[in-house]
């Protein structure tokens, strides 16, 4: 009987031994997994804040349009190039009439084409990797046309996945063409 009691002694302990291991490998992979998640949210969060920094900036003129021309972002930068606030830009949306962006950029004459260009690239699959720029004028707070260059990424966001265009403007006298070395 002794022999059987130290049997299962031995195997009552290697049964305890097995069972903390065990225990002790689940709670280090659920700590590996915690700490990865938890990298992979301050990496979201710095990312977020790079890029509230740039959408409240005073140095690059941008704006965020949804599908409709309607103005989500108007930072400051380009409230002061155009002198005209974020709730201002908003305003200038007009049902049958131009998007606000048609109304401070564009020139009337080209609106339409504008505005037909603008639909059927939010209609179309678009590859999050190109980028349009063009060349024209943003009227400035006392009305005077300044060139600049307007580049516009097409991007989608949000839970509900929707289509927005992200327009940075440069003044063209800022603008410095680098040629790669032949």
């Amino acid at each position: 009987m002794t022999k059987a009691r130290e049997y299962f002694g031995w195997g009552l302990m290697c049964v305890v031994l097995v069972a903390t291991a065990w225990a002790g490998h689940v709670a280090h992979r659920e700590t590996l997994e915690q700490r990865e998640i938890h990298d992979r949210q301050k990496v979201v969060m710095a990312r977020q804040d790079i890029m509230f920094a740039v959408a409240d900036s005073d140095n690059y003129p941008l704006a965020v349009i949804g599908e409709s021309g309607d103005i989500v972002i108007w930072n400051p930068a380009l409230s002061e190039l155009t002198g005209i606030s974020q709730a201002q830009a908003q305003m200038f949306a007009d049902v049958n009439g131009p998007s606000p962006v048609e109304s401070i950029i564009c020139d009337p004459v080209k609106a339409m084409r504008h505005r037909k260009g603008f639909a059927a690239a939010f209609k179309e699959p678009h590859n999050h990797q190109s980028l349009v720029v063009v060349h024209c004028e943003i009227k400035n707070r006392v009305g005077v046309k300044i060139p600049v260059r307007v580049s516009v990424r097409l991007v989608t966001a949000g839970p509900d996945k929707k289509n927005y265009a992200l327009a940075r403007i440069d003044k063209e006298e800022n603008i410095t063409e680098v040629t790669p070395p032949k």
